[in-house]
């Protein structure tokens, strides 16, 4: 079965390359790319049936290849399993995919908030000149404007689109500098938090539920724009108290978000980093910022960062925030702040608390970071991933199963494997969902036949977001070695496909920049210029071209600066190309407008908006107001 491009669940290659078995220990690299479509889940274009699945105690479901009379016989681990027939499962020969609704609790209707998180700290005054022109272009005079000012500037026309687009959703503002004041919608007096309760943890939760946003913003808005008006700079920075606040804010609707914004590192309170202060304080921050995570993946809250560029914040700790519940990461000139935030609050959550399943014949099985996954008996992988959005794809890569397994229970002269993945997952309207998308594809020996045909974007993809993960993880020279294994694919690939030539050279300039980051950037050193890559791979969408994201590939080797233009707002019509995704060609430079959808591209000349080089004129800030 070759499953078309429209569909959630599609291969690489067909057919997929049964491979002869290798040492689990080596990593591997082949065009066995399997993906699944997160923007299918808003689609209804397939048989959905209001009862309990029939599944088997190995977890994959019965997928109505076959009617049995009294048992069904599991095609992942042989079991036989009772059966009875259903009035809805004639249409399941028809249909590929069905989606399952499953009992959902009470939860109370309420709409998905937006919580804005916003630094206040005494380098928040800091200052740039900005010209000022007439309408014809003239010069008038030089003003000095501070990033307190930008950052209010930007949030009151992101409440006022808010407000217009969403008038239903609820809002609500926490800031934070040594003090975090929760003013919540704006209804009642604000809320403060001193130092010595920032180091409560059951206290900042309970002080963020208490003031969660009631008001629908269309009631709210004018209470905190007051609010966000009324901000002054000064002190330290609290962070890391205010972001767990911050989700206990959101929590209790799937699908809320929080957007925190800042230019420095947390000092104040839990979750407090040192600069240079080695591996124990990476590893205590680890773990303080993994409990926000998970956190706010149990809640279904996507937490975006968006980080001025300045001091760095450690993005390497707060963006695994982002990273684990489906948000972004963004770092940003001053000048640029519109745009990031932009893309921090058009980027709507699809699904909540998503965790998807990956079922194989036991000839072949899922491979995690180019070695083989841990795995049931029955071939099922499992991974969750928080909330996601209509741009994201999950892509995993399909290989042979070790020597000793593949020789016991393989079926080495069969021609078809079959592949089944399972999508669980909350909805907007808080229904609990599990999409099954089952398929039959073919299998060979021959590498020419499967490689032939092998979709080049997809398999880039899949490599960015592999390097990414093993960068994070400081597994430097597993990810040279992936890379090294990629060139020598496309090359292959090459011989039949031109765009692989450009995704073998992308292979090769990425191997060498692994080498300098990992001789330059221990992991609890990494600044957040390379972080920021880091988690833009992970969120690497397929791509047209073959090409490997150019801000990943940019990077200046004798000084181990990062030279790359970061783009973050590029808008296209939704009409203009069905295939159009983060990372895809051209659009228009500018904030996102009605009709339009927010997208990344990579850096190019013609779209350069934003540079760690921008000039940028700073004022000293007096030492007693420098966090």
């Amino acid at each position: 079965l070759r499953l078309s491009s429209s569909s959630a669940m599609e291969f690489a290659t067909d057919p997929l390359l049964k491979q002869q078995a290798i040492a689990a220990h080596n990593i591997q690299l082949n065009a066995n790319i399997l993906s699944i479509n997160f923007a299918s889940l808003h689609g209804q274009d397939h048989l959905q049936v209001k009862e309990e699945p029939l599944q088997c105690g190995c977890g994959a479901i019965y997928n109505g290849t076959e009617v049995p009379k009294k048992k069904w016989e599991c095609v992942f681990c042989n079991a036989l399993n009772p059966y009875k027939k259903r009035k809805w499962m004639k249409s399941m020969s028809k249909s590929p995919t069905v989606d399952y609704l499953l009992p959902s609790p009470q939860l109370q209707k309420r709409a998905p908030a937006l919580i804005f998180a916003l630094d206040v700290s005494g380098s928040m005054g800091v200052t740039r000149e900005e010209p000022r022109r007439d309408a014809e272009g003239q010069l008038l005079d030089v003003t000095h404007v501070s990033r307190l000012r930008h950052m209010q500037q930007a949030i009151l026309r992101l409440l006022d689109q808010v407000v217009a687009e969403s008038p239903t959703h609820r809002v609500g503002l926490i800031y934070f500098n040594d003090v975090i004041g929760i003013v919540g919608d704006g209804a009642g007096d604000t809320t403060f938090i001193n130092e010595e309760q920032m180091f409560e943890a059951e206290y900042l939760l309970s002080a963020g539920h208490a003031r969660a946003p009631t008001a629908a913003v269309s009631a709210s808005h004018a209470r905190v724009k007051a609010a966000v008006e009324g901000l002054h700079a000064q002190n330290q920075t609290a962070l890391g108290p205010a972001l767990m606040t911050a989700v206990a804010m959101a929590s209790g609707v799937p699908g809320s978000r929080v957007v925190v914004l800042t230019d420095g590192l947390s000092n104040v309170g839990l979750g407090a980093m040192t600069p240079g202060g080695g591996e124990d304080a990476f590893l205590y921050a680890k773990e303080y910022y993994d409990t926000i995570a998970s956190q706010a993946m149990q809640q279904g809250v996507a937490v975006s960062i968006v980080s001025i560029e300045g001091e760095d914040c450690n993005l390497s700790q707060l963006g695994r925030v982002s990273d684990q519940t489906g948000g972004i990461v963004a770092r940003t000139a001053i000048e640029n702040l519109d745009f990031a935030m932009a893309e921090a609050v058009s980027s709507r959550v699809l699904a909540a608390r998503v965790r998807v399943s990956v079922f194989t014949e036991r000839c072949l099985q899922v491979y995690q970071r180019g070695v083989p996954a841990d795995m049931t008996s029955c071939s099922q992988f499992e991974t969750s991933f928080g909330c996601v959005r209509g741009d994201e794809k999950a892509l995993f890569m399909l290989g042979p199963r070790p020597t000793l397994e593949l020789n016991a229970h393989g079926r080495e002269d069969a021609s078809t494997t079959t592949i089944q993945t399972q999508i669980e997952y909350t909805a907007p309207n808080l229904q609990r969902h599990v999409r099954v998308l089952t398929a039959q594809v073919p299998i060979t020996d021959n590498q020419i036949a499967s490689e032939k045909v092998a979709n080049v974007d997809m398999i880039s993809s899949y490599v960015s977001q592999t390097t990414a993960a093993m960068a994070e993880a400081g597994e430097w020279p597993q990810a040279q070695l992936l890379n090294a294994k990629a060139q020598e694919l496309f090359e292959r690939i090459a011989q039949y496909n031109q765009e692989a030539t450009t995704a073998a050279v992308s292979a090769s300039e990425i191997y060498s920049n692994l080498q300098v980051l990992a001789q330059a950037e221990p992991i609890y050193q990494q600044t957040d210029a390379a972080a920021t890559r880091i988690f833009r791979m992970k969120r690497a969408s397929v791509r047209r071209h073959g090409a490997m994201p150019q801000s990943v590939r940019q990077y200046d080797m004798a000084n181990a600066v990062d030279q790359s233009a970061v783009v973050y707002d590029v808008a296209a019509p939704r009409s203009a190309d069905p295939e159009y995704s983060v990372g895809s060609a051209p659009g228009r430079v500018g904030p996102a407008q009605p009709g339009y959808d927010v997208a990344t591209l990579s850096a190019s000349p013609d779209y350069e908006m934003a540079s760690r080089h921008s000039n940028t004129y700073e004022v000293p800030v007096p030492a007693a107001l420098d966090d």
